[in-house]
């Protein structure tokens, strides 16, 4: 096993760092259950709902459409899979020529079905979308007697996850925008760190024309839009420090103003609180070692050990 010394900020000169990335550690659970009852399935990263709390089993199937939506959507992601896969689109807006209104598809399908999602733990930016989402994995697995995971440990193991460290506006519009009744909307940029995994999801537009549907072939123009006015904004989950992770580090790899410049392990916070470990748009709140770095010197002085030996 590596072993290396762990930084603390001002007790060496650093460079500037321009990167927002960090990581946490912890011996803490890797899945988010309510105390006392088993752990609860949820979406994946995809839209239309990511990282929600699934209401019920997962269904297989097509997700809820309507049969002209179904088919329209079956037909666009077919013909354009190709740029649909290439570019990583979340999201696909088609506009119909001769229709008033146009058909939202969400292309990525889980091998694990979907399933009604819970809208009073949701956020805001969700509101207007429909209330389903792609099942993770350990929703098909199930739950052993204690309402682990199957394929999960418990406490005990360790692991590391990579963040983004969020800028304090980012952070209160994730907080405030939070459904039920939550302690940790407020956020104090002075003396905690505010981190998630984020995810940029894609929209891609396209234009149908001549669209014909019979009751065996679809046929028409679909021609992609080169630049879309419509833009969907960031969200954050699926990755995240969980319960008994409480006191761990949150850290970064830094470079020393030195001659020759070395990496160090710099822990910037301390695993603090949050809300349903890894959900939408629910970022981890940590606390800032920075304001606490002259107390911290204060307290570890010289311990002097030298007088017993």
């Amino acid at each position: 096993m590596d072993v290396s010394p762990l930084c603390l900020p001002g007790s060496l000169k650093f460079r500037d760092v321009s990167h927002k990335t960090a990581y946490i550690s912890g011996f803490g659970r890797n899945h988010y259950a309510i105390a006392g009852k088993k752990a609860q399935c949820s979406t994946n990263l995809f839209l239309p709902r990511p990282f929600h709390t699934c209401l019920g089993n997962c269904n297989s199937g097509s997700p809820p459409q309507t049969d002209f939506e179904e088919a329209v959507c079956s037909w666009a992601i077919y013909n354009k899979h190709k740029d649909i896969e290439k570019l990583r689109v979340d999201v696909i807006r088609l506009v119909i020529e001769g229709r008033q209104r146009s058909v939202v598809c969400y292309p990525n399908v889980s091998p694990w079905g979907w399933c009604s999602v819970d809208e009073s733990v949701s956020h805001d930016d969700f509101d207007m979308m429909p209330t389903w989402g792609a099942c993770k994995i350990h929703c098909d697995v199930g739950t052993d007697r204690a309402g682990v995971f199957n394929f999960m440990t418990d406490q005990g193991t360790s692991y590391w996850a990579k963040q983004t460290l969020l800028p304090e506006h980012k952070c209160l519009h994730f907080l405030h925008g939070m459904k039920g009744n939550f302690d940790i909307h407020h956020f104090d940029p002075a003396t905690e760190i505010c981190a998630a995994e984020v995810h940029e999801p894609m929209l891609k537009e396209f234009i149908i024309k001549n669209l014909i549907i019979s009751r065996k072939n679809i046929s028409g123009q679909i021609t992609a839009v080169e630049y879309s006015k419509f833009g969907l904004p960031s969200y954050v989950g699926g990755i995240d420090s969980c319960h008994g992770d409480s006191g761990g580090p949150i850290w970064r790899w830094q470079v020393t103003d030195t001659d020759p410049p070395e990496e160090r392990v710099v822990q910037i916070g301390i695993i603090s609180r949050g809300d349903r470990c890894a959900r939408v748009n629910r970022p981890g709140i940590y606390t800032n070692i920075e304001h606490y770095r002259e107390w911290i010197n204060q307290e570890t002085q010289d311990g002097e050990c030298d007088s017993f030996q």
